[in-house]
């Protein structure tokens, strides 16, 4: 037991004694004094009890609200995973779908190419051939033309 305690049941216990001996008319105003303390006592005891209990609730209420708000957060955090692994499995369907695409794409491009530059050969070598003539033909008539000689 605390020595306060102890202390307390001597002043109590000597009081009683005191009291049931009528030795003394202090015995009573000891007996009086030590009722005070008990209740003062009783009421600082009361008043910190009533403190815990608001605290504990305040601590109550804001654990609920952290409780709500993680669930929240939890649920859209969830929704967000859901939203990324649909959004993954498009992406790879997708570039299935362009790799398949772009190979149909170059496979044609690659196709004509040869073709293409043959073709390309004989067109410019013909424009050249046709200017040449031209240039061998028209120069004279040209010159004379503007009087250069």
């Amino acid at each position: 037991m605390p020595d306060d305690t102890v202390e307390f049941f001597k002043k109590v216990a000597e009081a009683a004694l005191r009291l049931s001996t009528f030795t003394s008319s202090s015995a009573v105003i000891d007996f009086v004094k030590i009722f005070d303390e008990l209740k003062e006592s009783r009421e600082s005891l009361d008043i910190k009890v009533e403190r815990a209990v608001n605290s504990l609730k305040e601590a109550s209420g804001l654990i609920s609200e952290l409780e709500v708000d993680l669930k929240e957060r939890s649920g859209k955090i969830k929704i967000l995973k859901d939203e990324i692994d649909r959004y993954s499995k498009i992406a790879e369907v997708e570039e299935d779908k362009a790799k398949v695409i772009l190979t149909e794409i170059q496979t044609s491009l690659d196709r004509g190419k040869k073709a293409e530059r043959w073709i390309a050969l004989g067109i410019n070598l013909a424009a050249g051939i046709l200017i040449f003539a031209l240039g061998i033909f028209a120069g004279p008539m040209l010159s004379k033309w503007l009087n250069i000689n």
